[in-house]
């Protein structure tokens, strides 16, 4: 493999897993606030360690404003995990912003050394010098150059080195050579980073560029990566996890000088480490840490609008597959050669006992593969649950209400395909309830209801759909209200509405520019996202129902299929020609003998209507919706598909209905 190749890889694995950490990162942040002075350190520990293990990687990679973005977050981080300050909402804000950045930075981590980073480290260094008022420190930390042995230097904060030494850590400056101490071990340099941070901190990282030579001094024998890292384990400990030379391996003093471990003397404990160092082993009579105070901090970054915090949905170019999935596959694999081989034999020999059995195994085979391959592509909804919670608590601060998120079923899985459909829906339902749904805390305290607001997003399976649900306990839709604005839109007529039910009147809601804002904001009242809503449902197979209670709250109910690569299909023919219905809109079969005709259907205004127990139903013939000709014939029963989207249903007029099938979905 070249170098360049080598090195496109690294990065690729680089930027998935910190795309990873990133998405995991957000929910945890959202929990610590929470908490709020009561802190889950291991919690802590976890955003802590995805932080770190991202400046790593970019320091290796030279990304340096990454690097930079990334430290700054570790620094507020490692004072919320030292209680020294408490996470409230303002600094979990600006964490949230700056791991926001980071995001779009990776995603664009080839450009990111010009990325203007500033307003976010300021307002990240007002955190941890809580100084928010200025939003500036009030002095420059003073830098300490630590020079290595190649004479090149690092620099580094005296803040950043007294909060790497806390809880008796002590700090070295490593020194790799990528060839020898690396390569020819068959490791990485990223592989050698992720080690190390599993004992310790990496603080600073530096190439000696210089021992690379130039292009007339030849193939180099010497690469040096030299790695600041702090760590609690003893120096000859150190040096087992390194296996390095030990003159490569330096203690970095109090002072700033540096010494290395081979010149030390026996350590026999930690303690002693610690004392060596001058610093003291805490008695019994030692003064507790203070309690840490919460340090109100006004985030300085401008504000994030809630189009912009929400959920942006960027196809993934990779997926995480369980490995016994794997050797499922390649063992299916195996059946199939082996069957196509024994029907190969069959045919041969004109063994027609043989090709049956060969056939039926070769289907039973092609069967279980699908299933499997199907499986591949499976992930479970909760990667995309996790990031509606933070859309709701911005939403919430934006507009002054207090709304909380309940996830359920994060567990149930669904296509790869679907999932990513579904984040555009999802998204302006949640912005719906958070904006129309869940009232103010005065208005709820007024009708008797809690201030606190609940939205819950829930997913099923039932009947071999997946069933998501987004509910709240807000004020429900008005249905007058929705009918009035799509008659002023011009969407239906004044004598339509007279005939419609409240469920109808709901249905509405889904008709482009129909709106129950009473002014347009930022957030809604453009009349865009329900339409948009059913326009992205639609393309995934999927339909939606509406119940709403007034004073009660209202419920989204999403029916989705499986996966959209083979869909179940009932097959029907008219005019001579074949069609396929997807199973998920099938509602119902009717078939009207001849004689009933008369009875059961009624002509209304605009076509016929079907009197189906309690309610009429109108009817499309599938001949006339294709311009195709249609039998005259009145001595035929008449063929029924009762059809449901979601917001209405309809009879579909067929000449006959055939058996279900699963259809293959491919693009032309």
């Amino acid at each position: 493999m070249s170098k360049s190749n080598l090195d496109d890889e690294l990065v690729r694995e680089y930027l998935a897993e910190s795309l990873e950490h990133l998405r995991m990162i957000e929910t945890d942040l959202l929990t610590i606030e929470e908490n709020g002075a009561s802190i889950d350190e291991q919690l802590v520990n976890q955003v802590f360690r995805a932080a770190h293990s991202i400046k790593g990687g970019a320091g290796f990679f030279d990304f340096s404003r990454i690097r930079e973005l990334a430290h700054k977050t570790e620094n507020v981080l490692d004072m919320v995990r030292c209680r020294q300050i408490v996470p409230t909402p303002e600094t979990v804000s600006i964490l949230l912003l700056a791991f926001d950045k980071l995001r779009a930075m990776l995603l664009n981590c080839n450009q990111s050394n010009e990325v203007d980073i500033t307003e976010f480290v300021v307002a990240l260094t007002s955190v941890t010098t809580a100084n928010p008022a200025s939003g500036k420190k009030e002095k420059t930390d003073p830098e300490v150059q630590l020079t290595t042995s190649s004479g090149s230097r690092i620099q580094i904060s005296t803040f950043d080195l007294a909060q790497a030494r806390r809880g008796g850590r002590s700090i070295y400056l490593i020194e790799f050579d990528l060839i020898h101490d690396v390569h020819q071990k068959s490791k990485t340099p990223l592989g050698v980073m992720k080690e190390l941070m599993k004992y310790g901190t990496i603080l600073e990282t530096d190439f000696d560029m210089a021992s690379a030579g130039t292009l007339e001094d030849g193939p180099p024998n010497l690469l040096l990566m030299e790695v600041l890292y702090a760590t609690p384990l003893e120096s000859d400990l150190v040096n087992q996890v390194l296996n390095l030379p030990p003159e490569r391996v330096k203690l970095i003093e109090r002072n700033g000088s540096s010494r290395a471990i081979n010149e030390l003397p026996a350590i026999a404990s930690l303690a002693a480490a610690i004392s060596r160092d001058g610093a003291s082993l805490p008695s019994e009579n030692a003064e507790p840490e203070p309690v840490p105070v919460p340090v109100v901090v006004t985030p300085i970054l401008p504000p994030v609008a809630p189009s912009e915090s929400a959920p942006v949905a960027v196809p993934e170019a990779t997926i995480r597959l369980n490995v016994e999935l794997l050797d499922s596959l390649m063992t299916l694999a195996g059946e199939l050669v082996l069957s196509r081989n024994q029907l190969n034999e069959a045919v041969a020999s004109k063994d027609d006992q043989g090709i049956r059995a060969g056939a039926h195994r070769l289907s039973l085979v092609t069967s279980e593969l699908q299933g499997a391959v199907a499986l591949t592509r499976m992930q479970s909804v909760g990667t995309l649950f996790s990031k509606f919670p933070r859309l709701v608590r911005d939403l919430g601060r934006d507009l002054g209400k207090q709304v909380q998120l309940k996830i359920e079923g994060g567990d149930v899985e669904i296509d790869k395909t679907i999932l990513e459909g579904l984040s555009d829906p999802l998204t302006h339902m949640i912005r719906n309830s958070v904006d129309h749904g869940v009232e103010l805390p005065s208005a709820r305290a007024a009708s008797g209801k809690v201030p606190l607001g609940t939205i819950t997003l829930s997913a099923s399976h039932q009947a071999g759909q997946v069933v998501i649900e987004v509910s709240d306990d807000g004020k429900g839709l008005a249905a007058d209200k929705i009918a009035a604005s799509s008659v002023a839109k011009g969407m239906i007529s004044a004598q339509q509405l007279e005939t419609m039910s409240d469920r109808d009147k709901i249905a509405l809601i889904f008709l482009p520019g129909v709106s129950t804002a009473e002014k347009v904001s930022n957030v809604s009242g453009r009349g865009v996202g329900m339409d948009v809503v059913k326009t992205n449902l639609d393309k995934l197979g999927g339909k939606v129902e509406i119940d709403s209670i007034p004073g009660r709250g209202t419920s989204f109910r999403i029916k989705l299929p499986l996966t959209l690569a083979i869909i179940p299909s009932l097959l029907v023919s008219d005019s001579g020609q074949r069609y396929a219905i997807p199973q998920v809109s099938v509602g119902e079969l009717i078939r009207i003998p001849a004689q009933l005709i008369s009875e059961r259907i009624d002509r209304a205004a605009h076509g016929d209507v079907l009197l189906l127990r309690d309610r009429l139903v109108p009817l499309l013939h599938l001949s006339e919706a294709l311009g195709t000709s249609r039998p005259k014939d009145d001595d035929l029963a008449m063929n029924v598909d009762l059809v449901d989207t979601g917001s209405f249903e309809y009879g579909l007029v067929v000449d006959e209905l055939h058996d279900t099938v699963e259809i293959v979905v491919k693009p032309l």
